[in-house]
């Protein structure tokens, strides 16, 4: 024979039971046979939700990156905790967070709720929509002296310029072609002991594999995708120290048809300086990039380039 405890009795082998009010109910199990009783006893082994149903909101629901979103939860009953996925790899357990979109996509965001019994789920899909303007061309930011290490930032003052290609060098180098007249004496003055990162999006017309070619005096690096200074670089064509004479490196990386993020840093002591950045593919025969944009962001340039040299530069 059986007794079963559990906010109720019952003396069934196997009961069903209908727990009517929220709680943490221990159940309890005495059983006789011809030896004697015997209980069991599982302390919290029931817990019964009041029941709830999740449910949020957001301010604005669409805009330009970088987006500030206030989120509101509206889920009923009585939640104690909550964790949300804003779809950008970005999370909070705020019951009401706030959080910005710093790049252009369509955006799910996820509510997740509990009660401390019962979690409970809440998908909006696509429900914050970002735009992102992109402008055509790079974001170069001029540094007032030469740099021997690149995986670390430049120091000093600096001056901002938009450029729409990589084609640059200064009147001593030769027979060295230029967009622009003794590159970058309209920037800094000078052509030498300066550095400079150019930065934004590399916009790839087609899935392809491409291939990259950078020439610089002195030392530059290419990184495309992961783009922080401590990250594998595609190209390095650094050199010791930043020193070296005009020198040409290539490399290939398949692509994805978009943007991708491009950053690139160069270095010049003295003599001449160069910086010349050049691709290809199956489909496009070896030219000078020119398919860039960037995100402002915020940021303005002092000023642009200086105009092209007539029959100075390639097409």
């Amino acid at each position: 024979m059986e007794f079963w405890r559990r906010g109720g009795s019952s003396s069934q082998q196997n009961p069903v039971h209908t727990y009517t009010a929220p709680g943490v109910y221990t159940v309890q199990l005495t059983a006789h046979n011809p030896d004697g009783p015997g209980t069991l006893i599982k302390s919290g082994y029931i817990q019964v939700s009041e029941g709830f149903v999740v449910n949020f909101t957001a301010t604005p629901l669409s805009g330009t990156a970088p987006l500030m979103v206030s989120f509101t939860d509206l889920t009923t009953g009585t939640p104690v905790s909550w964790l949300w996925d804003f779809g950008d790899n970005n999370t909070s357990t705020e019951q009401n967070p706030v959080h910005t979109y710093l790049s252009g996509g369509s955006y799910t965001v996820t509510l997740q709720a509990s009660d401390g019994i019962l979690s409970q789920t809440e998908e909006k899909y696509e429900y914050i929509n970002v735009t992102e303007v992109c402008l055509p061309g790079l974001y170069g930011t001029y540094y007032n002296g030469h740099n021997r290490v690149y995986s670390v930032p430049f120091p000093g003052n600096s001056v901002n310029r938009i450029d729409p290609r990589i084609w640059f060098a200064d009147d001593a180098s030769g027979g060295e072609e230029s967009d622009e007249a003794d590159w970058p004496v309209a920037t800094l003055g000078k052509t030498n002991k300066f550095s400079v990162v150019y930065e934004g999006y590399l916009i790839v017309p087609k899935n392809e594999t491409y291939t990259f070619y950078l020439r610089s005096d002195d030392g530059s690096v290419l990184w495309i995708d992961n783009v922080a200074d401590t990250d594998p670089v595609v190209i390095d064509n650094w050199g010791g120290n930043g020193y070296h004479s005009p020198k040409t490196k290539s490399a290939s990386l398949s692509l994805s048809k978009g943007k991708h993020p491009i950053r690139i840093k160069m270095t010049e002591n003295e003599g001449k300086a160069v910086l010349h950045l050049e691709w290809e593919s199956a489909t496009i025969p070896r030219q000078v990039v020119e398919s860039f944009c960037y995100v402002p962001g915020g940021l303005a340039a002092d000023f642009s380039a200086a105009p092209p040299r007539s029959g100075f530069g390639p097409p």
